[in-house]
């Protein structure tokens, strides 16, 4: 694993890692001491990835030491050059389950943030990480004989990775009178948000509770946890690698992982797809819909104002001019079904906001497709 490391005299040594699942620099050469304390990063932007989402930051501190020591990151953002109103004051640091925000001090185009190192491993990032190696290990802790779920490998992405899928019901009722639902995360990698709220839906979903086992009575629900294995491994911002795609423009392409999403679309036919997205936007919710339905229909269960006083912002397919190899398009022409893409920012919450917004997402889900019955 590639590293840059300090002795601090007297002190413990910190070293600040690169190299691992996820990370962003990827590389020792895009991370620089410029003094005990202080490190300087370069993240990196996959080639043909737009400029408006250069938003990958994931980096580790190692801290050999028994006490907690302060390390500066000095990030740059060559993207603030082009849109300096960007939002990149905000930023996180921790581990699964005990993350914590942190607010830098953004001049130009560099953002300076300090971050208390503990001892162990600090991980540091735009987002709360969420590794392809966490997502392995959860579908692997899924109950395995349950009736309610069924986990299988879909596909594979480029480099072979397993693409898995989810699928969660009640067998007891018939299949004809329950509504087919897709759910997916992670079509761009660096929105993390969409691991945390996939994880937490299938976790309700099959706690056993009551209303867990009404929305299971209704509904076939299928995932697709993390589309873009490849992708969040190396690292990337939107595509599938560094000559990838972008999932969410590439229906016209061949690439493995399309293939795998639009054959379970083509198998399951859902009435509804959801794609789980995450865009560090600081007072507003993302709404993109295919059909006006979706939008009224989901306003009425998950109104506006309903998470930390966010609003929606709500835009329709028909009035942005979307590509013809857009999913949604692709949706459209093939099926008319109906397709929302929803983004849910980290800012001002903490993981455990984000996973109730999962829970407060299926039930919303399950309820606006009963109100269509």
């Amino acid at each position: 694993m590639p590293r840059c490391s300090v002795e601090i005299t007297g002190q413990p040594v910190i070293e600040l890692l690169t190299g691992f699942d996820g990370a962003n620099p990827a590389s020792q050469e895009n991370v620089v001491m410029e003094s005990a304390r202080r490190f300087r990063v370069r993240p990196f932007n996959e080639p043909g990835s737009n400029d408006h989402y250069w938003f990958r930051l994931n980096t580790l501190m190692l801290n050999h030491g028994s006490r907690s020591e302060d390390v500066e990151l000095i990030v740059e953002w060559p993207v603030l050059e082009r849109y300096p109103n960007y939002p990149y004051a905000y930023y996180f640091y921790g581990d699964m389950g005990d993350w914590r925000a942190v607010r830098a001090t953004v001049k130009g185009t560099e953002a300076r943030l300090v971050v208390p190192a503990a001892p162990g491993k600090t991980f540091v990032g735009f987002y709360p990480r969420y590794s392809y190696g966490w997502h392995r290990q959860f579908i692997a802790s899924l109950p395995k004989n349950s009736p309610l779920i069924e986990t299988r490998v879909e596909g594979r992405s480029a480099c072979g990775r397993e693409i898995w899928g989810v699928r969660l019901t009640d067998p007891s009722v018939p299949e004809s009178e329950k509504t087919v639902l897709l759910i997916t995360a992670r079509n761009h990698p660096y929105e993390t948000s969409g691991s945390y709220i996939a994880e937490e839906i299938i976790r309700f979903l099959t706690d056993g509770g009551e209303a867990a086992a009404g929305i299971l009575r209704r509904n076939v629900i299928y995932m697709l946890p993390m589309m873009n294995p490849d992708g969040v491994v190396l690292g990337m911002n939107q595509r599938t690698g560094p000559d990838g795609v972008n999932i969410s423009y590439a229906a016209d392409t061949d690439a493995p992982e399309i293939e795998t999403l639009l054959g379970l679309v083509r198998k399951i036919r859902p009435v509804l797809w959801v794609d789980v997205h995450s865009w560090p936007h600081e007072g507003d919710d993302g709404m993109w819909c295919t059909h006006r339905w979706i939008a009224d229909d989901l306003l009425a269960q998950m109104p506006e104002g309903s998470f930390q006083d966010y609003v929606w912002n709500v835009s329709f397919v028909e009035e942005r001019n979307t590509a013809d190899n857009h999913l949604w398009q692709w949706l459209i022409r093939t099926y008319d079904s109906g397709g929302v893409s929803l983004s849910f920012s980290w800012f001002r919450r903490t993981e455990h906001d984000i996973r109730l917004i999962g829970r407060r997402l299926i039930a919303a889900l399950d309820g606006m497709m009963s109100g269509r019955k």
